[in-house]
């Protein structure tokens, strides 16, 4: 079947009632109040709500999304706080609330895509695009240099983004899970391909030794194992987690360096390993809400959001093992 790329003219929406922040120089993943440090969130897609624990502006509630939507972030507007909205697959549908623009909606992408965000063209401003597998395509929309396709990838791989030169740019790549395989194009340092993990593992991607390059590694959950390849500091293996649990990357105490966690939507519960506090542990969520970092999809499509039951929004069973930690 043939596959159309449809851009539209974007409509702009300014609301009242939203707070600026002053912006950093580079926004944090995840950090939807603008202090440096990245907060959790869910979105619970059924209901279009958000929920989010800021570190520093404690919790707020918003409804913004319908069913069928997957939750994205990313600094659009570039003021160092990160901005969210979600993204409906079947129509290529972009809907982002900017901290300082207000709401952005455009059409771009088609049935089948994996949404994929990041700053492309080194201007301080995430941008969005779509990687469609089967075809290993890709189509992005740079906030400066445009719109961009290229062919790398092929089925059954999942997209991965981050800076893994350096330079400012975020760089993308496919990650197969059956094999261990990454395929990642840098921007300066041209194609680079490895084998680092197995099947059944969830990729994952962020500076874990704070040298300003994205590494990359994988989950387990089965067995809640960690395996990381560090850029400056080499391989990296942990047990943390347990089955059930997707895993969430960020900078939750602020030290410039990303730390490891993991989410369970069945309990909305979530346990993370900061780098310099250490172990925290907190319910944020509820059943079948998503975690706003999870981006990874399942290869056979298993449904991470433990929502088996429909629209059981308060649920409370956490499904826990006690082997986690």
């Amino acid at each position: 079947m043939k596959k159309h790329i449809i851009l539209i003219t974007a409509t702009i929406i300014s609301f009242s009632g939203i707070s600026a922040f002053a912006a950093h120089a580079k926004a944090v993943e995840n950090d939807f109040d603008g202090d440096g440090t990245s907060d959790i969130g869910v979105y619970y897609a059924p209901k279009g709500e958000w929920d989010f624990s800021k570190s520093t502006d404690g919790v707020s509630k918003t409804q913004f999304g319908y069913e069928g939507t997957k939750s994205i972030t990313g600094d659009f507007d570039g003021d160092g706080i990160a901005d969210f909205g979600c993204y409906y697959a079947p129509a290529g549908k972009w809907y982002i609330y900017k901290s300082t623009e207000g709401f952005f909606t455009t059409q771009f992408g088609f049935a089948g895509t994996v949404p994929i965000t990041g700053d492309f063209d080194n201007d301080g401003k995430d941008d969005f695009g779509c990687y469609y597998p089967p075809t290993g395509e890709w189509y992005m929309y740079k906030s400066t240099d445009g719109f961009f396709t290229t062919q790398f990838g092929y089925d059954g791989t999942i997209p991965v983004i981050g800076d893994f030169d350096a330079d400012g740019e975020d760089d993308f790549g496919c990650y197969f899970p059956t094999g261990g395989n990454w395929y990642m194009y840098k921007s300066t340092e041209g194609f680079y391909q490895t084998q680092f993990g197995f099947a059944r593992t969830a990729p994952v991607v962020g500076d874990f030794d704070s040298d300003g390059k994205d590494d990359f590694g994988c989950y387990y959950p089965a067995g809640g194992d960690w395996y990381l390849m560090k850029s400056t500091e080499g391989f990296y293996q942990t047990k943390f987690g347990y089955k059930g649990t997707v895993p969430v990357i960020g900078d939750y105490d602020g030290d410039g360096e990303d730390d490891i966690g993991c989410y369970n939507a069945r309990g909305g519960n979530w346990y993370i390993y900061k780098s310099t506090d250490g172990y925290y542990e907190t319910q944020f969520g509820f059943y079948g809400a998503e975690a706003v970092s999870d981006d990874y999809d399942d290869e056979d499509g298993e449904d991470h959001s433990g929502n088996e039951n429909g629209d059981n929004h308060d649920s409370n069973d956490s499904g826990a093992d006690s082997s986690h930690g």
